[in-house]
């Protein structure tokens, strides 16, 4: 039986008001220095500055190079740059991104609940994915810092319940269009912001098509519809980037730079070095691309190629270091990576192994229940 409005309004709000309440209380540990807002802060602030969505690039000598970009996607950027523009780029207007970031993770909390109510109709599971959502200490953490996680939290959490309402309206036989639509919103925001986010999209899309196969005409026809309405969200960035580089860019260009770091001589499966910091490029590579900076070229191009090509170049030296490495990540990806400082502590390990736990236990409740 599903849970009453009233009792959903219960279970929910006191989560909310925790999550809140830790999130204020973490203000004072906030990172207020230029570096906190990454590269993302960095485009905006050159769009602030009048350089257009361009990236600041240091040669070894210390002089700076702006340059046109599309190495991050623009979701993030410009949410950055409409709180930096308002409040100004000081403390304040870290602040007022970082509170933007409290109601985005209220927001999924929310939808995180919405979620586990439809798949498991329980009152204890929807309490027990509130307040883990709320409390969990890596989504906390994740809020404080100033990357896209908090949004592709949200985004990821906000394309799954939708995509299970469409599913729901489709077997109803109700509703198609108004949930098309709204999973098209939802997958176009997610395009803006990841630029992986077309495999979780593909997939997605796929993956109800598959389910509503009785259906197929109806499931396609909408599905499709939606498809065409995040492609329209997306475009305008896309065409951006062709005008501005002369070729297709359909989201970003650091590709092949994250394609090197995940298959380099460095690299053990995991993306930080053995000191804990984060793997970055050579000292040979930035030597061989520095010299296009002064260009005014497609740098971008110029970097990620060289990254790939590098990275190929090494895949097929070392083909079975890279296939055992391969299986490292898919080690690191279930388990705990130890080069992070974060993970190799005894209290996220502990933290990690129950999250693990319960998401197992979900997902055979979900088979033992027959939950599509």
């Amino acid at each position: 039986m599903r849970i009453s409005h009233e009792r959903k309004k219960n279970i929910t709000i006191y989560p909310l008001i925790a999550a809140v309440t830790v999130r204020l209380a973490a203000i004072p540990f906030l990172d207020y220095s230029k570096a906190a807002l990454m590269e993302y802060g960095i485009i905006a602030r050159n769009i602030l500055s009048g350089a257009g969505y361009s990236y600041s690039w240091q040669h070894t000598n210390g002089s700076i190079v702006t340059l046109p970009t599309a190495y991050m996607p623009p979701g993030q950027v410009f949410m950055q740059y409409m709180f930096l523009g308002l409040f100004g780029d000081s403390h304040a207007g870290i602040i007022a991104i970082y509170l933007f970031q409290i109601i985005q993770a209220c927001v999924f909390i929310y939808i995180a609940g919405k979620i586990a109510d439809l798949l498991f109709k329980s009152e204890k599971g929807t309490a027990a994915t509130l307040w883990l959502a709320a409390l969990y200490p890596p989504f906390i953490y994740v809020t404080m810092t100033f990357g896209v996680s908090s949004s592709a939290l949200l985004l990821n959490a906000l394309t799954l319940y939708i995509g299970i309402k469409f599913c729901e309206v489709l077997q109803r036989g109700t509703q198609y269009l108004r949930f098309s639509l709204l999973l098209g919103l939802s997958c176009g925001l997610l395009l803006l912001f990841r630029g992986e986010s077309p495999i979780i999209v593909a997939s997605t899309l796929l993956m109800i098509i598959y389910l509503n196969r009785k259906r197929l005409q109806l499931a396609f026809l909408y599905t499709s519809l939606a498809a065409l309405v995040a492609i329209s969200i997306l475009a305008p960035w896309t065409i951006r980037n062709y005008f501005a580089f002369d070729r297709f860019i359909p989201i970003s260009t650091n590709g092949g730079f994250n394609f090197w770091r995940g298959n380099n001589a460095l690299t053990t499966g995991s993306p930080w070095t053995e000191t804990g910091g984060p793997l970055w490029s050579t000292d040979e590579i930035w030597n061989e691309i520095e010299p296009h900076l002064d260009e005014k070229g497609d740098f971008d191009k110029i970097s990620s190629d060289v990254h790939a090509r590098e990275a190929i170049k090494w895949i097929k030296e070392n083909p079975g270091q890279a296939a055992l490495l391969s299986l490292k990540k898919a080690v690191i990806l279930w388990t705990i990576d130890i080069r992070s400082k974060m993970g190799g502590t005894a209290g996220y390990i502990i933290i990690y192994a129950m999250t693990l736990a319960a998401f197992l236990s979900g997902i055979l409740f979900i088979r033992r229940n027959k939950i599509s």
